[in-house]
């Protein structure tokens, strides 16, 4: 029995120093993320996203809703009934039907209406075919499929603006990331200038106490000991800034110790050239966008144009009917209606002379598609501009980066000899807390130019609507 007990204590102790262990892990080291982990949260947490594919579902069905208008519509209805006059007097009715819209404008409806009254002893039926084509307004495919075909480019559109949603998303992550990726650093950096000011400190008072320097040379090494602690603490505080930045982006719990993983290289752009990526930028959402706008204004215009003819129509109708003590007999003389049935022919027209609302609707719509060839233009222009300044912006920025990387590694060069020099009691401290605080500032401008250039890059891919491919991003529109 006691080895059993003591197996338990055993198993018992094993767990908790565990858990201790694992608590420990997660305190120090926090929570690790990589950038792609960070963008496939984002993708699966933002909450606008979720709204934007629960609007997508909307938009399909509306979509799929226009894309029926060339389908035939079947139709029926149907009663029954009794009444009591002289007698029990029943009736029945079952009336089916359907009609059909053609591109011309024109449409088709078939008509069959059946009745049955009197307990079955008087049977009618009757079927009707009619057609009708207007001649001048509202005739032509470009006229008559207008709605649909606005339907299908706001169908491009949808897609479009969620695609432009997840870019956003993905580009606003990155740039959070990176920005907490750079907190990180100057922590560490900050971390380390502080420890070597506490160290030139120790150099100072151990030649101090050797008689090799002045007791008013510490007193600047003690001030800058202070000033380093300083900036060590304002770091960290920016950190946790940066942490709560990027947790919220993420709809993570923000008590959470969230910490990115340092995987970023020096990569260039392989091609820079304007026209290459002019080319490119030609699939950009917003562009497209602003040339699918001026595809529907186009098409209003047309419409609208359309409806200031005179409305001239073609209609034309066959029918028949019968009635009989039976309802075979009475269906088959109606089924004759092709053959032995009446038909007419009609030929009409009208026009509204003094139609100041439509006169205003054809000035307003005239107005939007002028307007709409200008934001075109305008559009165009601006994406041009846009990606020239990209081009520049990367470049200097690739520029701006190795001379900072440059500079930085001399002012590390500088410190360390004088370093040592004070050793040897060969220079003051003076200079040596001089060459420091120029290692720090170099340190400070390599770390801004270095995320500055990733952040240059990921504004020249949202510029040439490339996000999602450069990050392997595969597009779902529902």
């Amino acid at each position: 029995m006691k080895p059993r007990i003591f197996l338990y204590l055993f198993c018992f102790l094993a767990v908790f120093l565990a858990l201790v262990n694992a608590e420990e892990k997660v305190s120090v080291y926090g929570l690790e993320l990589s950038l792609k982990e960070c963008v496939y949260l984002a993708l699966e947490n933002n909450d606008t996203l979720k709204d934007a594919y629960i609007n997508r579902k909307i938009q399909k069905l509306n979509f799929q809703i226009s894309e029926e208008t060339f389908f035939p519509k079947i139709f029926f209805s149907t009663s029954g009934g009794v009444s009591k006059s002289t007698g029990l007097d029943y009736s029945f009715s079952f009336n089916p039907g359907g009609s059909l819209k053609i591109p011309t404008g024109g449409s088709f409806s078939f008509s069959w209406a059946n009745s049955m009254s009197d307990a079955g002893t008087d049977y009618a039926s009757s079927m009707s075919l009619s057609f009708s084509q207007p001649l001048l307004k509202g005739m032509g495919i470009d006229v008559a499929t207008a709605s649909m075909t606005k339907a299908r480019i706001n169908e491009k559109i949808n897609i479009l603006n969620l695609k432009t949603t997840i870019t956003d998303t993905v580009s606003s992550i990155i740039s959070t990331y990176y920005s907490l990726l750079k907190a990180q650093r100057a922590v560490i950096d900050s971390e380390e200038v502080f420890q070597k000011a506490q160290k030139t400190l120790k150099t100072s008072q151990l030649l101090l106490k050797m008689g090799r320097i002045a007791k008013v040379d510490i007193f600047q090494t003690e001030a800058d000991v202070a000033n380093q602690e300083l900036a060590y603490v304002a770091a960290k505080a920016s950190l946790e800034e940066a942490q709560t930045d990027l947790l919220d982006e993420l709809e993570l719990v923000s008590t959470l110790n969230v910490v990115v993983k340092e995987e970023l290289e020096l990569i260039e752009p392989e091609n820079l050239d304007f026209d290459y990526l002019w080319s490119i930028a030609q699939n950009r959402p917003a562009y497209q966008i602003a040339r699918l706008n001026f595809e529907k204004d186009k098409i209003s215009y047309i419409v609208d144009k359309n409806n200031q003819l005179w409305d001239l129509s073609l209609s034309a109708s066959i029918s028949n009917s019968g009635s009989a003590a039976n309802y075979q007999q009475a269906f088959t003389e109606s089924a004759r209606f092709l053959t032995e049935g009446s038909w007419n022919v009609l030929l009409s027209t009208s026009y509204d002379f003094d139609n100041l609302s439509e006169q205003a609707t054809a000035i307003s719509i005239e107005h939007t598609w002028q307007k709409s060839q200008r934001t075109l233009e305008d559009a165009k222009k601006a994406l041009h501009t846009e990606i020239e300044a990209r081009i520049r912006e990367v470049k200097a920025g690739a520029i701006k980066l190795k001379l900072a990387t440059r500079s930085r590694e001399l002012a590390e060069k500088f410190v360390k000899i004088e370093q040592d020099k004070l050793k040897q009691g060969l220079t003051t401290n003076f200079k040596v807390i001089a060459l420091q605080k120029n290692l720090k500032e170099a340190r400070e401008v390599g770390l801004d130019a270095k995320f500055a250039y990733f952040n240059t890059l990921v504004s020249l891919d949202k510029s040439l609507g490339a996000t999602l491919n450069t990050w392997g991003i595969e597009f779902k529109e529902q």
